[in-house]
């Protein structure tokens, strides 16, 4: 038995379709998935079915229909894949990948680097004493004061010290040293011949004795005789214990036959030996037990005689163009040491003497020229060893630490006096130095013996601020950060400016970037849905209220407000994953509003079907019908629109990064990594690096736009003709 099945035309348009069916065979001119879904092997079927057959409608579900169109778009399928691939390669690449995005990497270059600088000193560099009392402002003087004494042709100079009233003197030992020392006296004891002793008054007729009060018959004798004379006692005078006193302007003053100390004067330490042998040099000055005393005449009012005092001729500082250079670098130079050194070195005549020996903190040093240099050796018992080379030359490694070594430096001292005599601004110089590992270690040989190399130095002259320096270059092999490296087995994509792997950064940047472009535009769809949606059920005055919402936010200038934003992210120094968050919320903030119309335009249309209708005469809330009946059929266009606004979020994304506005260094974006190579020679010549970024937003871009295309045909198949 067999019954001929005849369908027109199937729910998809397809050609007509015939087919035998006899005993549970089927036959078709032309298999279609649907129609197999309606003939059952081994059925018997006996009338031609209706378009409305329950088998028919069960067979060609609407889910199964947007999906079979959605697969038969070749450009969504290959969309869909892009994105699979980028997902795979961002997510499972990266957890697999050996490299951070933050991992730096660094090689041996052997490259021209600056070694040291040099300068033949013209400023004076003090050093100031231990028992100095001058003050600041005198001791930053004293570079002018030695320009003034050089000017003049001065040895000596008398300066005061404006925070103290203390005289000081400039004095040149060496063209290389000047001292600033004391010039004052202390005063130990006075020699009077007439002094002041007390006071009278007549009108009251009171004597008050400063010194002799305890001599009560002078006092007597005193008030006695001017007491009965009356206010008649001006040129009276009273002899009393061989010494004369007269009243002179109200003062009782006492005239001595010879020099007499006044005892309250004298200070702690002066003897009855000093103040005899004071007499004996009055005007002058003598010496006992190594202290030098002046003797000085004075004349105060009624008062005179002379004053016992001891010049104070205390060094406060040393200023001196030299530098001190160790021959043992391992060893500080103790500030003691170096100013006995000056103050040996000031008092040292190189045409009288051969060598001049000094004490510095117990240990014995003597100092003996060396061409434009002095060198300082310490004596040990019998042995003496070079400690300390003076010279006017400062010569430093260009970090600014003295590691170089004597021998060194005077190599570099003949360049530099060479390139000053024959007026060269460039020169090379050959220094035999100690070998060095990549380290920086000091290189032995089995028997402990110091590796020594030829290093080639290139010399060249700078201005450094009024004065001119020398820079010592030259080639060494240093660990730097390996910027730019192309691409090796290693690093397939290489390097970057920063030494970091370009590939590990592409994938963790391809993290942030689909990171922000889905959260982005799942905030927009939950605003735009919300409002949206509320917007088309209720319309009247909320929709009135909520459209013009809308346009304000349509109104907004989205670019300008995001660098500015990302100008403030800035200024705060936010941290990285906190501009992560407030960027996709900005972002979102500002992209609904074309969710929401598309959400109240397709809500307008619902809201008036039949189900709506029934909705409504079954009690359903609002809130329960927006919910469960309307939002859920706009659904459909809300993936579309999502599907097709991913690729815009990441592009405004990467441009922000791009500007430096956006997720901040070390973390990785596809914008900032094309940041890195910004300039024009940068992108000629670092082509590795963009390239490959701007493909992968590109790609994905487009992906998201096939997909997007595709989704939008299958919802609605009338677009896709």
């Amino acid at each position: 038995m067999s019954t001929k099945i005849r369908f027109d035309k199937d729910i998809d348009n397809k050609p007509a379709v015939s087919a035998d069916v006899d005993h549970g065979a089927v036959n078709t001119e032309k298999e279609d998935n649907i129609n197999l879904g309606l003939v059952q092997q081994g059925s018997d079927v006996s009338e031609e079915m209706k378009l409305d057959d329950a088998r028919r409608v069960k067979a060609v579900s609407p889910g199964l229909l947007v999906v079979k169109r959605f697969f038969r778009n070749k450009l969504a399928m290959v969309g869909l894949g892009v994105l699979v691939v980028l997902f795979l390669f961002c997510f499972l690449g990266a957890a697999i990948y050996p490299y951070s995005q933050s991992q730096t990497f660094t090689t041996y270059k052997t490259i021209q680097v600056d070694y040291a600088f040099g300068k033949i000193n013209e400023d004076y560099v003090k050093y100031v004493t231990p028992q100095s009392q001058a003050g600041r402002t005198l001791q930053n003087m004293m570079n002018s004061y030695i320009a003034t004494m050089k000017a003049e042709g001065l040895s000596e100079m008398a300066v005061t010290d404006t925070s103290s009233g203390l005289q000081y003197k400039v004095v040149r030992l060496k063209d290389e040293i000047y001292s600033l020392a004391l010039d004052d006296t202390v005063h130990v004891a006075t020699l009077a011949q007439s002094a002041a002793v007390g006071t009278y008054t007549a009108n009251k007729m009171e004597l008050n004795l400063y010194l002799n009060s305890a001599d009560s018959a002078l006092s007597d004798a005193l008030t006695a005789d001017w007491n009965a004379k009356g206010k008649k006692v001006a040129s009276v005078s009273v002899a009393y214990g061989g010494n004369t006193y007269t009243l002179r302007s109200n003062k009782i003053v006492c005239t001595y036959p010879e020099l007499t100390e006044i005892a309250a004067a004298r200070q702690e330490g002066v003897t009855d030996a000093m103040v005899a042998e004071a007499r004996t040099h009055l005007g002058d000055e003598f010496a006992v037990d190594g202290v030098t005393y002046r003797v000085s005449a004075y004349t105060e009012g009624v008062e005179k005689g002379y004053y016992l005092d001891v010049p104070r001729n205390d060094v406060a500082l040393y200023s001196t163009t030299l530098s001190f250079d160790r021959y043992d670098l391992s060893k500080e130079v103790p500030t003691a040491f170096r100013l006995d050194a000056l103050a040996a070195l000031g008092g040292f005549d190189e045409a009288d003497d051969a060598t001049h020996a000094f004490v510095s903190e117990g240990v014995n040093y003597t100092i003996r020229p060396d061409g434009d240099a002095y060198i300082v050796a310490a004596k040990t018992g019998a042995e003496t060893v070079d400690y300390m080379s003076l010279s006017a030359y400062s010569i430093r490694r260009y970090t600014g630490e003295d590691t170089i070594s004597v021998a060194t430096k005077r190599a570099f001292r003949v360049e530099m006096d060479a390139m000053s005599d024959a007026g060269k601004t460039e020169g090379n110089v050959t220094v035999r130095m100690e070998s060095l590992d990549e380290d920086g270690n000091y290189i032995y040989d089995e028997n402990g013996v110091l590796q020594f190399d030829d290093e080639e130095f290139y010399v060249k002259t700078e201005q450094k601020g009024f004065g001119q320096q020398f820079v010592f270059r030259n080639k060494q092999a240093k660990l730097v950060a390996d910027i730019y490296a192309k691409p090796s087995k290693n690093h397939i994509l290489g390097l970057d400016s920063n030494a970091m792997d370009v590939l590990a950064r592409i994938m963790y940047g391809g993290r942030i970037s689909l990171m922000i472009g889905f959260i982005v535009v799942f905030i927009e769809i939950i605003l735009g849905s919300i409002m949206g949606g509320i917007s088309g059920y209720f319309g009247g005055i909320i929709d009135n209220i909520i459209m013009r919402i809308v346009d304000i936010f349509y109104c907004i200038p989205t670019m300008p407000i995001l660098i500015i934003l990302g100008a403030m992210f800035n200024t705060l120094k936010l941290d990285n994953m906190l501009r992560v968050v407030y960027m996709m919320m900005v972002l979102g903030f500002l992209g609904w509003p074309g969710i929401a119309r598309l959400v109240r335009g397709q809500i307008l249309s619902l809201r008036e079907q039949d189900y709506m209708i029934a909705a409504e005469a079954s009690g359903l809330t609002a809130k329960r019908k927006i919910a469960k009946h309307l939002i859920p059929n706009v659904i459909p266009q809300l993936i579309v629109q999502a599907t097709m606004g991913l690729g815009g979020v990441i592009l405004t994304e990467s441009t922000l990064s791009f500007l430096g506005l956006g997720v901040k260094f070390p973390m990785a974006t596809w914008g900032q990594i094309i940041n890195s190579v910004s300039s024009i020679n940068d992108m000629q010549t670092y082509t590795y690096i963009w390239i490959p970024v701007g493909a992968l937003i590109c790609l994905a871009v487009i992906a998201f736009n096939f997909v997007g295309d595709g989704l939008r045909d299958a919802f609605d198949p009338k677009m896709s003709r």
